[in-house]
């Protein structure tokens, strides 16, 4: 064999092994590659698995729920609801729904058919085994997310124990007695004037204002609607903080030009206004 032959033949297979290596490399650096690439993939996973916290699922609702709208509508209808403060007596007197009566005033068997729990939240853990109790022969609700959603959408709130404040005080309307005791002499404008006395009736029986009718207090949410809105109103207490608190809260219940007495009926009495006491039969 000539020696030029044997230098093809060398070149030749050198030229093999050189493709071959080359292709070997190639293939080994492109699973390399793979692999780096496959186990970031797993890791960013992972990553993201550990930064997103699992979704809770929420627990099933066992009371069924009534939204603040619809609870506007019931309360503004004929239908005959019992609306129930499930929160302390404090929080109740402090601001509630209109009608609302504090849980451990109310004896449930007495209550409407239709009945709606209030909670501060909606949260209905602190009611469900009072639901359970009624739920046979009762309507039952729950409010969804409690006097908080109620407050936050600026639906009113009555208050029972309100002070003098820059916001309660516009509420008020003061007239001095003198100003009541002068229209009442008017007969034609005494036609047109409703008087309420808001003490408790033994205290309204020992002597009132003439022509005053006697609504405790604490009745009148649930008797506000004997007001007549056509009328002149004046509303007055045992004295000039018991009458501003009912000037609030008669207000709130929509009579904003009702006139609260300055002094309540200490004043009245004390400046000798004519009083008509009750003969008890």
């Amino acid at each position: 064999m000539k020696k030029t032959d044997k230098n093809i033949i060398i070149i030749t297979i050198l030229g093999i092994i050189g493709i071959t290596t080359w292709t070997l490399m190639q293939y080994f650096s492109s699973q390399e590659k793979k692999e780096k690439t496959l186990l970031e993939e797993s890791m960013i996973t992972e990553e993201k698995v550990q930064k997103e916290p699992e979704k809770e699922i929420a627990p099933e609702k066992i009371i069924p729920e009534i939204s603040t709208v619809e609870l506007s509508k019931k309360m503004n209808s004929d239908e005959e609801i019992t609306i129930i403060d499930a929160r302390s007596t404090v929080h109740h007197e402090s601001g509630h729904i209109r009608g609302s009566v504090p849980l451990e005033h109310i004896n449930i068997a007495d209550a409407a058919r239709t009945i709606i729990f209030v909670t501060t939240t909606g949260n209905e853990d602190l009611i469900v085994n009072h639901y359970r109790d009624i739920s046979k022969t009762k309507t039952v609700y729950n409010l969804t997310g409690g006097i908080n959603q109620w407050q936050k959408e600026g639906r009113a709130l009555l208050s029972l124990n309100s002070t003098p404040t820059f916001v309660t005080s516009g509420k008020v309307q003061f007239v001095e007695p003198r100003d009541l005791d002068g229209a009442l002499r008017k007969p034609i404008r005494a036609e047109k004037i409703m008087v309420i006395d808001v003490r408790r009736n033994g205290n309204y029986t020992k002597g009132h204002i003439p022509t005053a009718i006697n609504i405790p207090f604490l009745e009148i949410e649930s008797r506000y609607k004997e007001l007549h809105r056509t009328k002149e109103i004046y509303i007055y207490g045992t004295d000039e903080s018991a009458s501003f608190q009912a000037g609030v809260l008669l207000y709130d219940l929509g009579y904003i030009n009702a006139k609260t007495i300055k002094g309540g009926f200490a004043a009245w009495k004390k400046y000798n206004y004519p009083i008509v006491e009750q003969v008890i039969e």
